[in-house]
């Protein structure tokens, strides 16, 4: 009985030993996954999101009824591709572009691995034709990237997320200053999606415009609006002041013509009592 159970717990040792080692080797290799990247310069296609991707919370002040304008604004300003540089130590640095640049203020970028959001140690590596390249370490190319910045035209903050993925040897038009030990020749994949990039770019940055325009419209009408029923009331202030003062002068007129007319009778009246008094005498002495 006791060696059967013996046997019993070293079966169970050893399929528990052996999950650990697999279990070890899954992570060791995940791990070199995640640090797969030799050094080099790659580009990646940006993934944006107006929801944090981790918590599904949408940090915006904009909140649920603005997801629409939301997602769309950050697509427009976030650009579609983003460089990796990795030097002779393994360091990874990131580097993202935003368009609109003209429009857009207070630029912040913080940094997740996982866990809770730190700051990045930002960088600008170009800036110019109204976009901005803006360079900074990253634990591994997974890393998620929450970016605030203030929005001119809608006069407030806005929150939103990216990451990168499905990257290529390559740098594209962007500006490639870490030391990665010689120039990466560019790959047809790489020429591909800077090409993409461009497109999507021109397409987005005019999508913004146009909304740019659209909501500077929509401001001018409203305040067109305002401003004519402002002329409304005040016209109607007018008219009535004019009414009131029209009223006032007819009472006045109106009140001096009753006074004449009072004078005049009070003279008739004054002038024939006189007369009357005159006739009297006249009489008495004549008789």
């Amino acid at each position: 009985m006791i060696m059967q159970q013996n046997r019993v717990m070293r079966k169970a040792f050893t399929v528990l030993l052996s999950l650990a080692i697999i279990l070890s080797f899954s992570i060791l290799f995940s791990k070199n996954e995640a640090r797969a990247f030799s050094q080099g310069t790659y580009l990646g296609s940006t993934e944006t999101y107006y929801r944090n991707p981790v918590t599904g919370v949408i940090e915006d002040q904009g909140g649920e009824q603005s997801i629409a304008i939301g997602e769309g604004m950050v697509r427009s300003c976030v650009h579609p591709t983003a460089l990796l540089e990795v030097d002779a130590e393994g360091n990874h640095y990131l580097t993202a572009r935003l368009h609109m640049a003209d429009s857009i203020e207070g630029i912040n970028f913080m940094l997740s691995d996982g866990g809770e959001f730190y700051q990045a140690d930002m960088t600008v590596t170009q800036e110019g034709n109204n976009i901005i390249d803006i360079r900074f370490p990253v634990t591994d190319e997974n890393t998620i990237v929450r970016g605030t910045m203030y929005v001119v035209p809608m006069g407030r903050d806005v929150v939103y997320f990216f990451k990168v993925k499905g990257f290529v040897e390559g740098s594209g038009d962007f500006n490639a200053e870490i030391d990665t030990g010689g120039v990466t020749g560019e790959s047809a994949e790489a020429a591909s999606l800077t090409d993409s990039a461009r497109s999507a770019a021109e397409k987005a940055e005019s999508g913004m415009q146009k909304s740019v325009d659209a909501k500077n419209k929509k401001d001018q009408e409203k305040k067109d609006k305002d401003k004519d029923s402002k002329d409304k009331k005040d016209k109607n202030k007018k008219d009535k002041k004019d009414k009131s003062s029209k009223n006032n002068d007819k009472g006045s007129e109106k009140k001096s013509s009753g006074n004449s007319t009072t004078y005049i009778i009070g003279g008739i009246v004054i002038v024939a009592v006189v007369a009357g008094v005159g006739y009297a005498i006249f009489r008495k002495k004549r008789g």
